[in-house]
């Protein structure tokens, strides 16, 4: 059997089709509508900072038209403060991770809360006396550096 160029073409789209059935660009469009209207970022504001023109930034606002690059959607991503995967994550219908700067910190168990209020006062006791040490050298005019 002869494969012929357009045999090849035919496969390769198939392939993209199969890879972009299970792509949720609604959701996509649904985040990104949500966040700029959270930010209150305008289209064009918007297609500047990520350098994209506003026809494909309305493109993925709408979930119509061809479907964006990877590297459209991070550069999206990163003018909206995003991790450039996240719609990535939106795209394919997973929870995008939550930045660890984002995150809240885990509780602490109640006794490890009060034990750590415990070594917070006593770091500032510390601290307080080699204050007062200092002040004191200060007053007498000497220099703190060289008294040791």
């Amino acid at each position: 059997m002869i494969t012929t160029a357009s045999d090849m073409a035919r496969r390769a789209a198939d392939a993209r089709h199969a890879r972009a059935a299970g792509e949720d660009w609604a959701a996509v469009a649904a985040a990104l509508n949500a966040r700029m209207e959270r930010d209150r970022v305008t289209q064009t504001e918007l297609a500047r900072r990520a350098d994209l023109s506003v026809a494909t930034l309305r493109s993925l606002q709408h979930a119509t038209g061809r479907r964006a690059t990877d590297a459209t959607l991070a550069a999206v991503c990163r003018a909206l403060g995003w991790p450039d995967q996240h719609l990535l994550h939106v795209l394919r219908g997973e929870t995008p991770p939550t930045p660890v700067d984002q995150q809240p910190p885990a509780p602490l168990p109640r006794e490890s809360a009060s034990a750590t209020a415990r070594e917070i006062v006593a770091i500032l006791r510390r601290m307080e006396s080699r204050i007062e040490t200092i002040a004191e050298r200060l007053d007498q005019g000497r220099n703190p550096i060289h008294a040791r």
